[in-house]
């Protein structure tokens, strides 16, 4: 038993000593001498540093969430939208009509005039009237109906576009519409306008002019990459 107190008592004493220097040496870190505080400072600098790189790493994480898309706000004005509908498929098969119609007036026409001039009969100069009528009738009334279009589709309401890599995001007053960049899209640029045709949905038109000129290679860029060429035939 006397033996076992022994070993009890070294142990203790041991143990005590050990706490003893461990507290006398991270008290040391505190008190000032030659040596010392060069490692403490050396130590705070380091954790400062850690916890700086851990902010950085989390605004960068928090900017890439919160980056948007390109906003483009416009209004369309009807010279516009006329400049479209005069590039639309409908309207090119109507004005190779024109032209095959007009063909045929201008034969009926010049027939009339030598009709005339060989028989000197005023019937047939009135009769050249008509296919003068007809040529100006067979260009005008497609200009009308699509200026009389244009004034329907025209709302002189703000368009607000935000475009995306992935997708645009469209707003005009409380309705919004989504269109996904994911080559189901196709486009084109005609007359200063950016066209795209969504597949089974109605023509977004955005203005060159609305797109600062900073931005508009991201656009393009953007639209280009995740939408398909319109080819002249489709």
């Amino acid at each position: 038993e006397k033996i076992r107190g022994k070993v009890f008592m070294i142990e203790e004493k041991t143990f005590d000593e050990v706490n003893n220097e461990s507290n006398k040496e991270n008290a040391e870190c505190f008190e000032p001498n030659d040596s010392q505080p060069v490692l403490c400072e050396q130590e705070s600098e380091t954790a400062k540093i850690s916890d700086s790189e851990i902010v950085v790493e989390d605004d960068n994480e928090g900017y890439k969430l919160t980056k948007t898309g390109i906003n483009i706000k416009y209004v369309l004005s009807e010279s516009e939208i006329t400049e479209i509908f005069k590039h639309t498929e409908g309207y090119r098969k109507n004005r190779s009509l024109q032209k095959r119609h007009t063909t045929i007036q201008s034969i009926l026409f010049i027939v009339l005039l030598i009709l005339w001039l060989v028989f000197k009969n005023k019937y047939y100069g009135y009769l050249m009237i008509i296919p003068i009528i007809c040529i100006f009738v067979i260009w005008a009334l497609p200009l009308l109906s699509i200026r009389r279009l244009a004034k329907e589709f025209f709302s002189g309401e703000e368009i607000n576009a935000e475009v995306y890599p992935d997708k645009i995001k469209l707003k005009l007053k409380d309705k919004t519409r989504e269109i996904k960049l994911n080559h189901s899209v196709k486009h084109e640029e005609i007359g200063g306008m950016i066209l795209l045709y969504p597949e089974g949905e109605s023509t977004v038109m955005i203005p060159i002019r609305a797109i600062d000129s900073k931005d508009l290679p991201d656009v393009q860029a953007m639209i280009f990459a995740g939408a398909s060429p319109k080819r002249a035939k489709e």
